[in-house]
């Protein structure tokens, strides 16, 4: 499926339909991880065309949203280090709000927004290389060293960070005998080295 606003194209894959068909089928309240995650999205697209011009194309894939810019855009390290941090922030900074709001009312939903956007903020901060946290990270480290010094860096943070979330999944499968999120997070990370160009 394919639409555009503007001079930015959205293209939404079946692969993407496919999973949130089997997350809704599974638990309707995945409906909410989704909402939020698009909301993640969105703060990022508000900063990108706060510091740079508008995307030249969003896809939804299996993995996510993946936000396309023209090769010719030019934005500051300090301006993409925002960009990247900008929705992680945004997602605790709800977090926040929610756990406030379940602490006064007594609505456990509000625990349950608290728990989503807590984790999609901590996991989004994570350092590998496509992920926020790792982006935000690369453009920090553009500021003191050369491109090909920064990938270097970052591919080696993102090797450790594997290893260690990789060896924390198993853990947590083998105590835990059914939670396979980890797990199919570990292996997203370690594909994503594998293929990384």
């Amino acid at each position: 499926m394919r639409f555009k606003i503007r001079n930015t194209e959205f293209r939404i894959s079946f692969s993407f339909f496919a999973l949130l068909l089997l997350f809704l089928t599974t638990d309707i309240s995945y409906i909410f991880v989704f909402v939020f995650a698009l909301a993640h999205e969105v703060i990022h697209l508000i900063f990108i065309n706060m510091f740079s011009v508008a995307p030249k194309k969003v896809s939804f894939t299996l993995f996510g949203a993946d936000i396309l810019r023209e090769s010719n855009a030019t934005t500051s390290n300090n301006a993409e280090i925002i960009i990247h941090l900008s929705a992680p922030i945004f997602n605790l900074f709800l977090s926040g709000i929610f756990y406030v709001l379940y602490v006064l009312i007594k609505y456990r939903l509000f625990l349950f927004f608290t728990n989503i956007n807590l984790a999609l903020g901590i996991f989004n901060l994570i350092p590998f290389y496509n992920f926020d946290g790792g982006n935000a990270l690369y453009y920090f480290f553009l500021k003191y060293f050369t491109n090909r010094t920064s990938n270097i860096i970052i591919t080696c943070i993102s090797v450790i960070i594997t290893i260690v979330f990789s060896a924390l999944a198993v853990l947590v499968f083998i105590k835990f005998k059914n939670n396979f999120s980890l797990l199919f997070i570990s292996f997203y990370m370690i594909f994503s080295l594998i293929l990384k160009k």
